[in-house]
């Protein structure tokens, strides 16, 4: 959605395959069971409903995998899908999401993560004009950025690219979560903001710089609709 904003001549910013990029999570642990045995991989970037990690030597004929993830001292025992493979990374799927924890886990990491995140307005002569209303952008480095189109006060869309992760919301729709490659396609299986999510998202909001605070009590609203 928002690719048509920025400009491309324009060197100073952050490039859009940049803005998405996902710093290596060194605080995950994530094992997986591979034809000879257990290896420790590398995760680049996780989401409520998978995991990214770094293509180290990962088997081409493996489709379907058991891996344990450890994090903030737990350890989950994972049932995993090979999404797609390239020579730097691996895309996992998490088949058995909901009863391993593994959802729980994430956005509970999220609810940290939301609550530390800085971010830094992108300059507006750097975006093209919105079809409808105006547009502002925040970028957070490689984890995270912030986007508002918004027409005489009224928000009409917002949307946080987060962590592998997108929460989005309207005055016309409730607030969800789902992962970041699901963006661009069919909303499949979003998931609605449970009260510690919404209440992080808003403190979120409200450290963001320069953003007016009409625009952050409708945020407000809108969150917790």
């Amino acid at each position: 959605m928002f690719k048509r904003f920025f400009q491309k001549k324009k060197k100073t910013e952050t490039s859009r395959q940049s803005r998405v990029k996902i710093i290596p999570l060194h605080h995950m642990k994530l094992e997986l069971n591979l034809k000879n045995g257990w290896k420790a991989f590398q995760i680049e970037n996780t989401s409520i409903g998978g995991i990214g990690i770094v293509n180290d030597d990962f088997p081409t004929d493996i489709t379907q995998l058991n891996g344990k993830l450890s994090i903030n001292n737990k350890i989950l025992d994972l049932k995993l899908s090979v999404r797609h493979i390239s020579d730097e990374f691996v895309g996992l799927q998490i088949e058995n999401n909901t009863e391993s924890g593994f959802q729980k886990v994430v956005e509970e990491y999220l609810i940290h993560e939301l609550e530390i995140a800085k971010m830094k307005e992108v300059k507006p002569e750097n975006m093209r004009k919105p079809k409808m209303g105006k547009m502002r952008w925040w970028n957070g480095g490689e984890n995270c950025d912030f986007s508002i189109n918004y027409n005489d006060d009224v928000i009409i869309e917002f949307s946080l690219t987060f962590l592998g992760n997108v929460i989005s919301g309207s005055h016309k729709s409730p607030t969800i979560l789902m992962p970041l490659n699901q963006r661009a396609t069919i909303k499949k299986d979003p998931v609605l903001l449970n009260s510690e999510l919404k209440g992080s998202l808003i403190k979120f909001i409200n450290n963001i710089e320069n953003l007016d605070t009409k625009l952050k009590e409708q945020l407000e609203l809108i969150i917790l609709n």
